[in-house]
């Protein structure tokens, strides 16, 4: 905070992510903001539009309370710590971005428009999720399956400020159940059977000549779910908070560069 004395007070503040199940926290994006850009409106739910003020007006609820405010989030605090602080020096604050990105639901026409390895009219084909079942801030992607062709898959993630949407096929044989497998993009280890390998086609000429991007991910594209069951409190072990807080790290560490690869980043 700098001392010059025309200078705007400043204060922290954090935007906290609740378990809508049992009311955990999940995660805490820090920020700060100037308490001058504080502001709060209201709004009638009046019934009927009539500007007839004659009329006495008739309400249906209590109004809609909207409170907005300018905020700033930054690294410097965990940068002044690097060794204690190894992803915001690896990612900045891209991951606190990706939380509050994903805390926006996307549209169907929205999740059409950001598919990067398919043509515009099998993206206007793809069958879409149930969108409104989607507790979108806990999840690092969208994933689902086709039901007409159980071996086509389709991902949706954050890129940055954008999404982007990718077609997947899974490979015809699965591990085998009697062996144990790990995801590559949640790292959880699992039964063989529950792991599949698919495969991308990469984004523009290079994806029309045939060029893939495969890799091994849980074979009903859970792992959003599965890396928010928090271990047991152990001795000599982090916080289960903090094990599932790197998890979530991880996991959109590893699915920016899986989709980078599919962009044909270098």
């Amino acid at each position: 905070m700098t001392t010059f004395p025309r200078s705007p007070r400043i204060l922290k503040a954090g935007i906290v992510l609740l378990n809508p199940t049992t009311s955990a926290i999940e995660r805490i994006i820090s920020l700060q903001y100037n308490p001058a850009s504080l502001s709060r409106t209201l709004k009638a739910q009046a019934i009927g539009e009539s500007s007839d003020r004659s009329q006495a007006l008739r309400l249906k609820g209590p109004p809609i309370e909207t409170y907005s405010i300018e905020a700033e989030i930054d690294a410097a605090d965990q940068l002044e710590f690097p060794d204690q602080n190894p992803s915001a020096t690896q990612l900045g604050i891209h991951p606190q971005l990706a939380a509050l990105e994903i805390m926006q639901p996307l549209t169907e026409a929205q999740i059409r428009a950001s598919f990067v390895n398919v043509s515009k009219g099998d993206a206007a084909r793809v069958p879409m999720p149930g969108l409104h079942e989607v507790v979108w801030d806990q999840r690092e992607y969208l994933g689902w399956h086709d039901a007409r062709a159980p071996q086509r898959a389709y991902l949706t993630v954050w890129q940055g400020e954008r999404p982007v949407s990718m077609l997947l096929r899974s490979a015809d044989r699965r591990i085998r159940s009697g062996i144990s497998a790990m995801c590559s993009l949640c790292h959880m280890p699992q039964p063989g059977g529950q792991v599949a390998l698919f495969a991308a086609p990469r984004s523009g000429e290079a994806g029309r000549n045939g060029d893939t991007v495969g890799t091994y991910i849980c074979a009903d594209l859970g792992c959003s779910a599965i890396i928010r069951i928090a271990p047991p409190p152990a001795p000599m072990q982090l916080p289960p908070e903090e094990i599932v807080q790197r998890r979530i790290e991880g996991l959109e560490k590893r699915l920016e560069a899986f989709t980078g690869s599919v962009l044909g980043a270098p």
